[in-house]
């Protein structure tokens, strides 16, 4: 790969912004990668954070993945437990416990199929 700017010369890497070859001049060195001199360095250093924050959101996500099927799980028992004490069948409270329990099972199912199968890094599905 040649620079981009430079052609007669040889790339030492990319840019992280513009993907574009870069020389030793070109070139800004930054603790996670190269950017364009005077160009992409707050570009790369910007996507650099992004990535970090999202990473730390991600693994916060762990802790509460299950909470909104367990809210509404909770409130389709409260409506359901509201309906059956009231002495005579009212349709919407059991209409409306019913939905909330199927959304609950609906997301919990969904959390499961998309979370539910963790496993070390570089280790096979068994």
């Amino acid at each position: 790969m040649r620079c981009f700017v430079h052609q007669d010369r040889d790339a030492i890497g990319s840019c992280k912004a513009c993907s574009r070859g870069l020389c030793p001049e070109c070139a800004t060195t930054l603790p996670y990668g190269l950017a364009c001199r005077n160009s992409h360095e707050d570009l790369v250093k910007l996507a650099y954070e992004s990535l970090t924050r999202a990473a730390q959101i991600q693994s916060s996500y762990s802790r509460v993945r299950y909470l909104g099927a367990a809210v509404f799980a909770i409130l389709g028992v409260i409506m359901a437990a509201l309906g059956a004490s009231s002495g005579e069948p009212t349709m919407p409270f059991y209409l409306g416990s019913g939905a909330l329990l199927a959304v609950a099972v609906t997301m919990f199912v969904a959390q499961r199929r998309a979370y539910g199968k963790t496993q070390a890094p570089g280790k096979p599905d068994a």
